[in-house]
């Protein structure tokens, strides 16, 4: 469903304008309900809390009885009765459904979520659809206090309910592709041993292994050499079972201007790793026309014109860019929803974190996005750390998911015990993560400042 027509499609609550059965079946053939949280959903409603500026921000699903989360920023329940839930309401009335102040509407001052938790007074919420038509969730954005949503909000709201929908429909493409993959292997299995299909099916996934660590290998070759000097810098890249799109790069833009940047592309596989070094190939060659590769916002606005996701078969990617000039000590940067740098200052029980970045959409997600840039002056023997979410969000030992805040911590404690080194860090990671293989990319970067 394109954006305007979402935001055209604005009634009256009503009656439940689909056959509750049908509903019911295009829901439980997306195999989504009660499954475990996954990155691609997520990243798409912290996108929407960072870019909106909301603490609340879920993508939620309705069967009978429930409203349940399949991912959620600033609510931490996982369902809620479905009488209880404004967002069946949302279902309801076929396009957004936007309240800016709940207290001051009839229909839902005494509603649960606004006089219970989450106290919601302002919310806005998308229908779902499946492919089949059938509305079967939403995606929904909330506050504590009353707002009112531009028109440019609103658009963005639309994209990333688009978005969710793409991803959310995905599982349906899925479970075509390997019925039509199991049927096809019953009627060869009729035609030949078991033995030989077996044999060949482990020559296939043989030949795909060989080609993703090939990838794999190819994108690391990319990456730059460690460097010393004034600036020195220490990294790691460990691609994910799949291979994802992390990728990060510096060089020297003239003989005071150090760029350093990280970026994360999204989903796996090849596509999403070549993606991501045609990216890098752009940054370090500079080959973006009309852009002054010393300005972090230029840069990010002429990436976001060049990659337009709908042209490159719905990928986008966050990233994190930043100059140093050496000779006033000041690091100018701009992010487009990627997670924060962190600039470690101090040693020892003196050391200071501060988390940068700025607010920026992620690129290719829309047109003619301003990307601000801001600046700080940094300290002789600082280290800048530059990373992707794939660093810290593991499942760890005691079974609790590590966010950014713990990461935070944990660099504060390697700081405190004079550990600034990469292969502390990841140390560490790997005494706590309960699972051996990496679900995403793991790429840290450390810049040393002397």
């Amino acid at each position: 469903m394109e954006i305007k027509d979402r935001l055209a499609l604005h009634t009256p609550l009503g009656e439940t304008p689909f056959e509750e059965a049908e509903r019911l079946t295009a829901l439980r053939a997306l195999h989504i309900l009660d499954t475990p949280p996954e990155e691609r959903f997520d990243r798409i409603t912290r996108l929407a809390a960072e870019l909106l500026d909301v603490p609340i921000a879920y993508v939620s699903f309705v069967d009978e009885h429930r409203e349940w989360l399949k991912s959620s920023q600033g609510w931490d329940v996982s369902e809620t009765p479905r009488d209880a839930s404004i967002c069946a309401l949302t279902m309801c009335n076929k396009g957004p459904l936007i309240i800016p102040d709940a207290l001051a509407d009839e229909r839902f001052r005494h509603h649960p979520m606004v006089v219970d938790e989450p106290r919601a007074r302002f919310y806005a919420g998308y229908p779902l659809c499946s492919s089949s038509g059938h509305i079967v969730g939403t995606f929904s954005v909330a506050d504590h206090r009353p707002r009112r949503l531009t028109g440019r909000a609103k658009g963005l709201l639309a994209m990333l309910a688009e978005m969710v929908e793409h991803q959310m429909n995905l599982v349906d493409v899925i479970h075509l592709q390997l019925d039509a993959l199991v049927a096809k292997v019953d009627a060869e299995a009729a035609h030949r041993e078991r033995t030989e299909a077996l044999h060949t099916l482990v020559e296939h996934r043989q030949h795909l292994t060989d080609e993703l660590t090939k990838a794999a290998a190819y994108v690391q070759s990319l990456l730059p050499a460690p460097q010393t000097g004034p600036i020195s810098t220490d990294w790691v890249f460990i691609p994910s079972a799949e291979l994802g799109g992390d990728a990060f790069g510096y060089h020297w833009l003239d003989d005071d201007h150090f760029a350093m940047y990280l970026l994360d592309v999204s989903g796996h596989s090849i596509g999403a790793a070549l993606h991501s070094v045609s990216v890098l190939n752009v940054l370090r060659a500079q080959t973006l026309r009309a852009t002054d590769f010393h300005k972090p916002g230029e840069v990010l606005a002429a990436l976001n014109a060049a990659f337009q996701m709908k042209d490159y078969h719905n990928m986008y990617f966050t990233i994190w860019y930043g100059v140093f000039d050496r000779k006033s000590r000041r690091l100018t940067y701009a992010t487009g929803g990627h997670p924060p740098a962190l600039l470690v200052t101090g040693m020892g029980t003196t050391t200071q974190i501060e988390q940068i970045r700025t607010r920026g959409f992620m690129i290719g997600g829309v047109r003619d996005v301003t990307y601000p840039s801001a600046s700080v002056v940094v300290p002789e023997g600082s280290s800048l750390y530059l990373f992707s979410d794939g660093i810290y969000e593991i499942r760890r030992v005691q079974d609790a998911t590590m966010d950014l805040d713990d990461f935070v911590d944990l660099i504060t404690e390697n700081a405190a015990a004079g550990k600034y080194e990469v292969a502390h860090i990841v140390e560490r990671i790997d005494q706590l993560r309960r699972c051996e293989t990496c679900l995403d990319d793991v790429a840290l970067l450390r810049v040393r400042f002397d």
